[in-house]
């Protein structure tokens, strides 16, 4: 059993997302979106999907910035706060 209970509500929205787009049950904070499977066609599909979850349009050199769940989620993170604040 993973510990996802510390896990903040985009982490989580991220794994849900990450796992639907990559066919991947089990992803932990430390997983990469790239060595999970993904590539670029599936990078939209998982953007197009947050997007949706989140309310969010996210710009996909985010992804290179931090692949992994946790960094990626922490983008995330400052994407929202950023443009809820402007």
């Amino acid at each position: 059993m993973s510990d996802t209970e510390s896990w903040t509500k985009t982490e989580h929205v991220v794994r849900t997302v990450w796992s639907e787009v990559l066919g991947v049950e089990d992803i932990q904070k430390d997983g990469d979106f790239f060595a999970l499977g993904g590539d670029s066609l599936l990078m939209i599909d998982m953007l197009f999907a947050l997007n949706d979850a989140l309310g969010v349009e996210l710009d996909p050199g985010l992804l290179f910035e931090g692949s992994s769940l946790v960094e990626f989620a922490g983008l995330v993170d400052q994407h929202l706060l950023t443009t809820s604040v402007g």
